[in-house]
């Protein structure tokens, strides 16, 4: 049984540089290719070990560095290593998905940092001012020439970025929106490759069911004393901390409120094909930003849609598409605020009802029930037992 993490790790390794390969060499390929490249490195983590998977790595480097040189080889390394590590180790440890994505976006921060000092150190060039100067030059394209409907949102988000630009603090939230949002695309893309392999993937909480704790709301509201502290005594820590935490959990319940909206679209019967433009639409167009996040604010505290679940029976209308366990867990949550639930009436319960109502119909009018004429046999029979 020895040899088989050693087995295992070089067949994992070869179907590593193989994938690497094709993405390198099929640019049409690559864009897809590029979300499965850590499905083996996070197989053989979620299976031997992070040893055998980091030997794995190693391996998978160095056969790449005979095909395209130790700098590509490096590049690629640095989208399959740490990704695929983290999400292997996270179902290795029987985490949940919300946990073993949270980690995913720790190793997707540990891509980033990799990845500038590796355009730094190798290609001599800063990969971030190169990315904002393109985006620059895109919006302020886009604002100029760009359709009517289109130029307000551009120049909105050209006067972001310049800011951001000039306040690097501000880079910390979209930053880690990022990193949130490419570690749930990996887990999204790896988990029906990685359950084929029979490994445990678990389910990620369906978009309609997402929510934040509550004590994040309470944190985003105290954020305002940092912030009025550090503006009124000159502490530039306080402002930037505040600013920082204040940007973060803004995001948060934007992303609340985004599912909200999908919740409720989805509850008018609106198809999923349109569902899902119109709330990321929604979500990018800075004036309905605030709305949404306010929104998220209002969910998170009292929960609107574990009110409309409540309403509802087990398997029915909305409870069917969040799903049982879901739906338990927003009706479990926000129970404080719910009161009790309506009492379910069973076919025992229609029928005692039934008669009740039944019997009091006949005392509130009064009349006795006529009894109904005897047959020519019940005469009989009645004669017969009197003799």
């Amino acid at each position: 049984m020895r040899t088989l993490p050693l087995v295992e790790g070089a067949l994992m390794a070869t179907l590593t540089v193989v994938l690497a390969l094709l993405a390198f060499y099929v640019p049409v390929l690559g864009t897809l290719l590029i979300f499965f490249l850590p499905a083996p490195i996070a197989a053989l983590t979620a299976r031997q070990g992070i040893w055998a998977a980091l030997g794995s790595v190693a391996v998978a480097v160095i056969l790449l560095a005979l095909f395209l040189g130790p700098v590509q080889a490096l590049g690629l390394a640095i989208v399959f290593a740490f990704m695929g590590v983290a999400l292997g180790w996270g179902l290795r440890r029987r985490w949940s998905a919300p946990a073993t994505v949270l980690l995913g976006a720790g190793a997707a921060l540990l891509m980033l940092v990799s990845a500038l000092a590796y355009s730094r150190i190798f290609l001599h060039e800063d990969a971030l001012m190169v990315t904002f100067r393109e985006m620059e030059t895109a919006l302020k394209t886009l604002a100029t020439s760009g359709p009517s409907f289109a130029r307000d949102s551009a120049q909105t988000l050209l006067e972001a970025l310049q800011q951001a630009a000039a306040d690097p603090s501000l880079w910390v939230a979209p930053g880690a929106a990022a990193a949130l949002t490419l570690s749930f695309l990996y887990y999204a893309a790896l988990r029906p490759l990685l359950r084929r392999m029979q490994i445990e993937v678990p389910a990620m909480t369906p978009f309609a069911a997402w929510v934040a704790p509550r004590w994040m709301a309470w944190v985003w509201f105290f954020t305002l004393l940092p912030l009025y502290l550090g503006a009124r005594y000159s502490v530039s820590w306080l402002v930037v901390g505040g600013s920082v935490a204040f940007q973060f959990l803004l995001l948060a319940f934007l992303v609340v409120g985004a599912s909200v909206l999908y919740f409720y679209l989805r509850s008018w019967r609106v198809s999923p094909f349109f569902a899902y433009p119109l709330v990321v639409l929604t979500a990018l167009t800075p004036f309905w930003q605030p709305f949404l996040a306010l929104a998220g604010v209002w969910e998170t505290l009292f929960g609107l849609r574990a009110r409309t679940l409540q309403k509802l029976a087990p398997g029915q209308g909305m409870r069917a598409e969040v799903g049982e366990e879901a739906s338990q867990a927003l009706l479990r949550l926000y129970r404080p605020f719910l009161g009790p639930p309506p009492p379910a009436k069973g076919p025992q319960d229609s029928k005692g009802a039934e008669k009740a109502k039944k019997a009091k119909d006949d005392e509130g009018s009064g009349e006795k029930k006529a009894k109904p004429p005897l047959t020519p046999g019940k005469r009989r029979k009645l004669r017969k037992r009197k003799r």
